[in-house]
C-alpha cells in the first residue's frame, strides 16, 4: 500500500516543500526515507507523545537528585 503525502492534519508543509518532498519520494532514490514516510503516524495520541515526552524529562532530573539515605543524612 502506498500513501500520499496530501499535507492535511495540524501542521502542513509549505507548499514549496511539500512539493520537493514528493519529488523526492517519487526520485526513488532514498528507500529509507520513503518507507520512514509510507509507516509514519498520521495523527499520533498528542497526549500519549506529551506523556512520553514529560516521562523523559522528569527521568532526567530524577536521574540528577541526590540519592536520599534517609532521616538524619
Amino acid at each position: 500500500m502506498t500513501r500520499t503525502w496530501s499535507g492535511s492534519g495540524d501542521v502542513s508543509p509549505a507548499p514549496a516543500a511539500l512539493s520537493h518532498l514528493r519529488r523526492i519520494l517519487a526520485s526513488g532514490g532514498h528507500p529509507r526515507f520513503a518507507r520512514m514516510v509510507e509507516e509514519a503516524e498520521r495523527h499520533p495520541d498528542r497526549d500519549a507523545v506529551f506523556t512520553w515526552q514529560l516521562d523523559r524529562v522528569l527521568d532526567g532530573l530524577a536521574a540528577a537528585l541526590p540519592l536520599d539515605d534517609g532521616p538524619g543524612h
